[in-house]
């Protein structure tokens, strides 16, 4: 496996967070899967991150969905961080998307007090 394809993990606050790379496929399903029942100590969460992710095999997401059920991983745990977990996301999983900041780098005024309402008034 080289650089652009791997996946590497760590805990943080009782949680697993595991980061892949490159091609998600049947071999990376079971690289994840393995990874995973390595690592995971059976408590926490487990946050998949999929934003180095750079391709999604068709047949992904019901070859993730059985080797979870096959590894006796808690689905309900497992989160997909980022656009590609939809594509890759079981049953009983859950995808997050970082939502991205407004084009002006500001909250939009929607924030308590606002400082970017003045900012976008001393523009114009």
């Amino acid at each position: 496996m080289d650089l652009s394809e791997s996946i590497v993990s760590n805990k943080r606050n009782g949680n697993l967070h595991v980061t892949v790379s490159g091609r998600f496929d049947q071999k990376r399903v079971s690289e994840v899967g393995q990874h995973i029942c390595r690592v995971y100590g059976g408590t926490g969460n487990i946050f998949i991150h999929t934003h180095e992710i750079t391709e999604v095999a068709p047949n992904s997401r019901t070859m993730f969905s059985s080797m979870l059920g096959e590894l006796s991983l808690p689905k309900k745990n497992i989160y997909l961080m980022g656009e590609q977990g939809k594509h890759i996301c079981h049953e009983e999983g859950r995808v997050i998307i970082k939502q991205s900041k407004p084009s002006s780098g500001g909250c939009g005024g929607r924030c308590k007090n606002c400082k970017c309402k003045t900012r976008e008034k001393g523009k114009a």
